[in-house]
């Protein structure tokens, strides 16, 4: 037996499937791991059930991607084989798969991400702040401090010293981006001394850490993933 459930808040229905089967003592639920979904579109196919999930619907859970799930029977219940997530809804998500790209080592993936900031001119920033302007520059001045952490994981001193100059030269005193210059200065001055991304990664934690409003500005909404001072600069 195949059903789905929906219990619906103020602003958000959210929706859970059940495949129920007798296994010649009593019902068991062979999706039990499956959680809750906002707005949830489940197909039953063969050897497989797909989930579809939509957005939560509420203004501040901020823009959101779509997100695909795909359950396999393995024999004994259906298991989670693929998660993806759709393209960006707004600029910090460009931002997040940088970040998490940085994270793992892939460090040409992170710096296509992150370069894409600055391209994209049709999607708004999605940052919880008084304007879009400021979201916007401040975004760009993030995300160029990242490529000057990629280059400089990458062992391309060279990239990341370019990144670096057009860091300083883009957001001055004064500016959105002029806080994230000053953590692309803690980190370059410490990587130019050591030759050592991850401790010029600890110098640009550690200024963060005395500013946490660093972390706070790329807030976009619940939905999203939440900053920390130790997140802004995070290697494999």
């Amino acid at each position: 037996m195949v059903y789905s459930t929906s219990m619906c808040g103020a602003h958000t229905c959210w929706d859970r499937l059940y495949v129920i089967e007798w296994d010649g003592t009593g019902f068991v639920n062979r999706v039990a791991d499956m959680t809750d979904y906002p707005y949830a579109t489940f197909s039953v196919e063969e050897n497989q059930v797909v989930v579809e999930v939509g957005g939560i619907g509420s203004a501040g859970a901020g823009y959101q991607r779509s997100y695909r799930e795909v359950w396999r029977w393995d024999g004994r219940r259906y298991a989670v084989a693929e998660q993806s997530v759709g393209p960006p809804t707004a600029l910090i998500h460009y931002v997040h798969d940088g970040d998490d790209a940085l994270a793992r080592g892939d460090y040409g993936e992170a710096m296509s991400h992150y370069e894409a900031v600055p391209a994209e001119t049709d999607l708004p920033a999605g940052l919880s702040l008084e304007s879009e302007e400021q979201g916007v520059a401040i975004l760009k001045a993030y995300a160029r401090f990242k490529l000057v952490v990629a280059y400089a994981a990458s062992g391309d001193g060279w990239g990341g010293q370019a990144q670096y100059d057009a860091l300083v030269a883009e957001h001055p005193e004064g500016t959105p981006g002029y806080p994230y210059a000053l953590l692309g200065r803690a980190f370059w001055s410490d990587f130019v001394a050591t030759d050592n991304p991850r401790s010029a990664c600890a110098a640009a934690v550690a200024m963060a850490e005395g500013d946490p409003t660093l972390a706070e500005r790329l807030y976009s909404g619940y939905a999203n993933r939440e900053y920390e001072p130790g997140g802004l600069c995070r290697l494999e």
